[in-house]
């Protein structure tokens, strides 16, 4: 499944980036692009304008609210069923992209050396060559992710 998420849902698309789900979005995309985009097979329309999905015509879409993250990414994860936490961190969350296992040693010149130390696993986007890792910041990234869509 992926997702064309309009532009003013920046937010929800990077967390369907950090889910693992592909989610296409930029902030200065044309109709054009857009159809193009929503023409692919299994994709959903995300948007917070009823007025755009009279323009575009989508197959499948989902209205949320534009200013709740957690109504949001609770919204598409109820109507669409995808799994929160299948897929978590598979994806660039700038380049949408999958992100492929590298070399602890190929990363050593590319993270802080504190970094280097204490972790082993790496993955690296292989466009814009951000390196990912399982720090703090991912038990937090959980939490958050927990405390949006309630759960346990």
């Amino acid at each position: 499944m992926r997702f064309v998420v309009d532009r003013h849902l920046g937010r929800l698309a990077k967390w369907l980036r950090t889910l693992g789900y592909d989610a296409f979005f930029q902030v200065d995309c044309d109709d054009s692009a857009l159809r193009e985009e929503l023409e692919k097979p299994d994709t959903h329309f995300v948007t917070s304008t009823v007025r755009i999905t009279s323009r575009l015509k989508p197959k499948h879409f989902l209205i949320v609210d534009q200013a709740d993250i957690g109504k949001q990414l609770s919204a598409v994860v109820s109507a669409t069923g995808i799994s929160p936490k299948a897929t978590l961190f598979t994806r660039c969350v700038i380049c949408n992209i999958h992100v492929t296992k590298i070399a602890k040693e190929d990363c050593r010149e590319k993270v802080p050396e504190r970094v280097y130390e204490l972790f082993d696993d790496f993955t690296q986007c292989s466009s814009c060559g951000r390196i990912y890792w399982m720090g703090t910041h991912t038990s937090r990234l959980i939490n958050r992710l927990q405390e949006l869509l309630e759960i346990k």
